[in-house]
């Protein structure tokens, strides 16, 4: 008789042969960091995303998370953290 813990062992063991077999994992260019903000990267077996966040304070530009596609590129630009005025001024 196998015990559970074996039986958990040959399911991440037969998991990870089928991943590195049949799934094509897509890598993309390192993110450059934002001024006055942080990015959270999120990834699984096959996929990537980032989230982007700005300090107190500071605004985004852009989009809040981006998606690593099937073609190694993001799927938007990093966004951009500034200081949006009245007038419409972002800086």
């Amino acid at each position: 008789m196998v015990s559970s813990c074996e039986e958990g062992g040959l399911i991440s063991f037969l998991r990870e042969i089928y991943f590195s077999f049949f799934v094509h994992k897509v890598e993309c260019a390192a993110l450059p960091s934002i001024m006055n903000g942080s990015i959270e990267l999120y990834t699984d077996n096959t996929s990537t995303r980032a989230s982007f966040s700005c300090d107190n304070g500071f605004t985004l530009a852009g989009e809040a998370t981006v998606y690593c596609q099937q073609d190694g590129t993001w799927s938007q630009p990093p966004p951009q953290c500034g200081k949006r005025f009245s007038s419409g001024v972002f800086i």
